[in-house]
């Protein structure tokens, strides 16, 4: 074999080689969520926007102890807790006109959690709620 013929084939195997490399890393479809370590309590009393339809919080990292922020709102009486946790790669998702947005890739997600637009092909995590005498238990 030429030398010439070695190099270009060395030099297109190392391209490909790269690129198919850099579409692994932008996701393979096997994410895993972060999960909780502990149910999350909180006052209903201290969030009073949860206690009106539609109402929404964002419970930051530091008020729950987990690993993104957790998104309660209010749909029809029944509380609803989202991770903060884009399902594409695990960036924190934020809160975005009327759902959420992935500030590293550009997923978007609906009010309720679901993907609208890609790259992210799965809905964000949901936590059980449980609400009691003016307490509200996540996870």
């Amino acid at each position: 074999m030429q030398r010439r013929t070695f190099l270009e084939l060395t030099l297109c195997g190392t391209g490909c080689a790269l690129a198919g490399s850099a579409l692994t890393a932008c996701g393979d479809g096997n994410y895993t969520f972060s999960q909780l370590g502990e149910p999350v309590t909180i006052r209903l009393a201290d969030y009073p926007a949860l206690t009106v339809d539609g109402g929404f919080v964002e419970l930051s990292r530091q008020t729950t102890g987990f690993s993104y922020p957790i998104f309660v709102r209010n749909r029809g009486g029944v509380l609803v807790a989202l991770s903060g946790e884009c399902s594409h790669e695990g960036c924190a998702v934020s809160a975005s006109g009327t759902g959420f947005r992935c500030p590293c890739h550009g997923a978007q997600f609906d009010a309720d959690g679901r993907v609208t637009a890609g790259p992210a092909d799965v809905d964000m995590l949901s936590f059980d709620v449980n609400e009691a005498n003016g307490e509200v238990v996540i996870g």
